[in-house]
């Protein structure tokens, strides 16, 4: 966090600028991140465990309205546009290199939130938060990979057992008001494929909503009349044809009891456009509820 400190004669008072962070400032943020943290346990393709420290969002939220008068004015003026209605919260994950740029060992995946409602405020850094990191190198060797990621982290933001933004959170701005939101995953193809594992363009239909529109070149395509390849859409006739999340849902589960009865699921896979992973986001019982896929 950004430490702000006032300085300069009474005839600027007011204005800031960036000061270092002192030993005291440390301090808090130690005591902060001790008071805000969870520990994920990622289940590492070699049996062992990995253990990822996170920041409660829900919390973090409570605490940036409590404390940060810029980001509670966002929050009051979010609850004007969404009247009585939850907000809506984005989740926003990025790929990025602090510091040196060409140091590709330091690349890590980070994870932000904001809100919808803050409509033009989305510009500004405030209006975001940064709850999670995690170095580029471990989604890899986690069982089920950044799938796998994706569902332990929104588990902790929205699992039903837990404090966190699966109800409400009760924030002062300076009155108590109870805020309960919706969410919204950004994310572009690449996140979208990662988060899902889901096959895209090596898959029989590269998107997995479209149940009628198959790779480029391939016979299935002409098989009927409201099939179409891939490069030849006619959105009328795909808009229409849509699997809905119980239909993924349906699919996914199928594939993992074929798997675990001991029959090849390798052509299936090809054909529903998803992979069969057990550990992974769509397979996740309890987040279901969100309907996230059709983000």
């Amino acid at each position: 966090m950004r430490v702000w400190r006032l300085r300069g004669s009474k005839k600027h008072e007011g204005s800031a600028v960036a000061a270092e962070p002192t030993k005291k400032d440390a301090g808090r943020q130690r005591e902060l991140e001790k008071k805000l943290a969870v520990d994920i346990h990622l289940q590492l393709k070699s049996g062992r465990t990995y253990n990822w420290r996170v920041l409660q969002a829900a919390e973090l939220f409570r605490h940036y309205c409590n404390t940060n008068e810029t980001y509670r004015g966002f929050v009051r003026y979010a609850l004007q546009q969404a009247v009585n209605a939850p907000l809506t919260l984005i989740l926003y994950e990025d790929e990025i290199t602090p510091g040196n740029v060409f140091m590709v060992r330091r690349k890590v995946h980070a994870w932000y939130f904001s809100f919808r409602e803050f409509n033009l405020h989305l510009r500004n850094e405030q209006a975001w938060i940064c709850f999670a990191v995690l170095q580029s190198t471990i989604p890899p060797i986690v069982k089920a990979e950044f799938s796998a990621v994706s569902k332990e982290l929104l588990l902790t933001m929205f699992s039903e057992n837990r404090q966190n933004f699966s109800s409400f959170v009760v924030v002062e701005l300076p009155e108590a008001r109870c805020i309960s939101v919706k969410l919204e995953d950004l994310q572009d193809a690449e996140a979208k494929r990662a988060k899902w594992a889901i096959m895209g363009a090596s898959g029989l239909r590269p998107c997995m909503h479209c149940t009628t529109v198959f790779m480029k070149g391939h016979p299935a395509s002409s098989a009927r009349e409201d099939f179409h390849d891939m490069t030849e859409l006619n959105w009328a006739d795909v808009e229409k044809n849509q699997a809905t999340d119980q239909d993924l849902w349906d699919a996914q589960d199928q594939l993992i009891q074929l798997s675990a009865a001991g029959k090849s699921v390798k052509k299936l896979e090809t054909i529903l456009g998803m992979h069969c992973c057990p550990e992974g986001l769509l397979a996740c019982k309890p987040l279901r509820r969100l309907s996230l896929i059709h983000i």
